[in-house]
């Protein structure tokens, strides 16, 4: 298995587990770990009915990579494109799926590695017993003791929604569960115990 504790906790141990179901050579995969997760919602583009369904981002973007040899995130991180030019079509046209992509992958990883940064310090100034024990792509991944939940959940959303401004606004969507099979929102979890 991949991280967690060989031994199964029971529900009342303190920690919040959650279990996540992949797809791997046409077969469901389960995994489990003892987390609490926070995860971007809203960072999805829309090409037919967003911003970009002209084309035009995806043209500026090839010619930038093509004049400059280069695109950006957001935050300025470069990526170099030295084969953007290449006269082989195949090598040329992964460049040129690059130059379109690594701007919107490129700041939503920047945008998570920002708030790891703030959560992780925001646990050490609160002496919190909370881990962040795992990232995966836009998600965060923490062990607790359930009695930092409620502190924590408020703390997390507000850092990962607050990270950098911009003109859209960025959705967090929190969850727990005793293991990633039952996860379920935050919000839900109330609903039923209603």
């Amino acid at each position: 298995s991949m991280g967690g504790r060989v031994s199964s906790p029971e529900e009342g141990d303190g920690y919040v587990w959650s279990e996540e179901e992949y797809i791997y050579q046409g077969r469901k995969v389960k995994m489990s770990y003892p987390i609490f997760t926070s995860t971007y919602s809203g960072l999805t583009i829309d090409f037919k009915n967003g911003v970009w369904k002209d084309g035009k981002y995806i043209d500026r973007q090839i010619k930038k990579a093509q004049d400059d040899g280069f695109v950006t995130t957001l935050l300025g991180r470069r990526r170099y494109i030295p084969e953007i030019n290449n006269k082989n079509m195949g090598i040329r046209q992964f460049a040129q799926r690059q130059a379109v992509n690594t701007p919107i992958q490129g700041t939503a990883s920047d945008l998570i590695k920002l708030a790891m940064i703030k959560i992780a310090g925001q646990i050490k100034s609160c002496g919190l017993k909370t881990k962040m024990i795992l990232q995966i792509h836009d998600e965060l991944v923490f062990e607790l003791p359930l009695e930092e939940l409620d502190g924590l959940k408020s703390m997390v959303k507000d850092e990962m929604e607050n990270v950098l401004k911009l003109d859209v606004p960025i959705k967090v969507d929190l969850k727990k569960g005793a293991n990633w099979l039952e996860m379920s929102t935050l919000e839900e979890r109330v609903r039923k115990q209603l």
